[in-house]
């Protein structure tokens, strides 16, 4: 079986669950690293995939420190691609928070360099004293389609699906080069 054959026969949904273990892997953590690299479609995939995983991990504050945060203006794209305004909205309004703080998610992602594999440790250890931010952030993150008490109507999830449907022979390309690398 090759890699691109894993993925032909899938339906669009579950093309978007076996990526969702797969960009993980070993074949995707290069793409994911240089993003910008990776084909539109196929990216908007992994962005979206990427971001859901993270805030369903560790908060939307976690999503910021951590190294898929540094793509915060092409998730906020990714997420208007596939047609989630409300939620690309939302993303619009927290990478606001952090401008009007001046913080950027490159200054959250450096503040790791001072710590170990593994260490433990809280935002506000971590990044210091922010004033109000984590609080705005997660007060507006709040708005967001993961958290069931948001009233969110918006389903993220058929639209990555339409969106993958639509632009299927494309990302199976990409992911023929990607696995290619």
């Amino acid at each position: 079986m090759t890699f691109l054959s894993e993925f032909e026969d899938l339906t669009s949904r579950e093309l978007i669950e076996r990526l969702s273990t797969r960009i993980y892997e070993p074949a995707f953590c290069k793409a994911r690293d240089q993003i910008f690299a990776v084909p539109s479609s196929l990216r908007v995939v992994i962005l979206v995939l990427d971001f859901d995983t993270e805030v369903n991990m560790q908060g939307m504050l976690g999503f910021l420190e951590n190294s898929t945060g540094r793509y915060i203006s092409e998730t906020i794209e990714s997420f208007h691609q596939i047609g989630a305004h409300a939620t690309a909205k939302v993303l619009q309004n927290i990478h606001g928070i952090l401008e009007t703080h001046g913080i950027s998610t490159s200054q959250l992602r450096s503040d790791f360099d001072r710590t170990t594999l593994y260490q433990v440790t809280s935002f506000n250890e971590l990044h210091g004293d922010l004033g109000s931010l984590p609080k705005e952030v997660e007060r507006e993150s709040q708005r967001l389609y993961v958290y069931a008490e948001s009233g969110c109507s918006e389903d993220v999830w058929s639209l990555l699906d339409s969106f993958v449907d639509a632009n299927r022979p494309g990302i199976l390309a990409e992911l023929a080069r990607v696995s290619d690398a």
